[in-house]
């Protein structure tokens, strides 16, 4: 009877130490398995963005060679930049080849040296007026003008100082370049790759 009791003890052990392993090696499949699909889409993700065209909202993919697809990419043959706003090419080849864009350049920036002749008609002005009042008057505003220079030189330094950009987006011809070097400071490459697009 000790005989059989411990036989059946032994078979239970050896039950119990069957099923343990069964748990570890279907666990150890699960976590396999895992990192095969994190790693895939991962593998996914990049290649993705080393295809889709360069500009942030379009799904579309790069034409071969080029950084934009068909619908975002210049008109001008080899040229490798964006459209501008309202024809087909970018901003220099528009002015070269899309008369309109140019007629409107143009009427733009001669309304615009109007408007700058004439606020600097005005400011003429007001300093031939600015000149016959008293030399008490005069200093008071030299004083206001040295203040507010001061305060606008300070406020301007301190302006610049805020948009400086640590990673300096500007050294990288593209997204892809910049993630791959900056990745482990962002929480992933595809932070890193928004960044870019969104500091140019």
């Amino acid at each position: 009877m000790a005989g059989r009791n411990k036989d059946d003890i032994n078979i239970a052990k050896a039950a119990i130490i069957g099923a343990v392993l069964v748990v570890l090696i279907v666990f150890g499949l699960i976590g396999i398995i895992t990192q095969y699909i994190d790693k895939k889409k991962k593998e996914d993700r990049e290649e993705y963005y080393r295809t889709k065209c360069y500009i942030y909202d379009c799904e579309n993919k790069k034409l071969e060679g080029y950084n934009y697809c068909s619908e975002h990419k210049c008109a001008e043959p080899g040229c490798d930049f964006s459209r501008t706003s309202g024809t087909v090419y970018c901003a220099f080849h528009a002015w070269e080849n899309d008369p309109v864009y140019r007629a409107e350049r143009e009427k733009a920036m001669k309304m615009e040296q109007e408007l700058e002749a004439a606020k600097a008609k005005n400011d003429d002005g007001k300093s031939g007026s600015s000149k016959n009042n008293s030399s008490g008057k005069s200093s008071g505003n030299s004083s206001g003008k040295s203040s507010g220079s001061s305060s606008g030189s300070s406020s301007g330094s301190s302006s610049g100082k805020s948009n400086y950009d640590p990673y300096d987006v500007y050294d990288y011809h593209s997204a892809e370049d910049f993630a791959d070097e900056w990745e482990d400071d962002f929480d992933d490459w595809e932070d890193a790759y928004e960044y870019w697009e969104e500091s140019r």
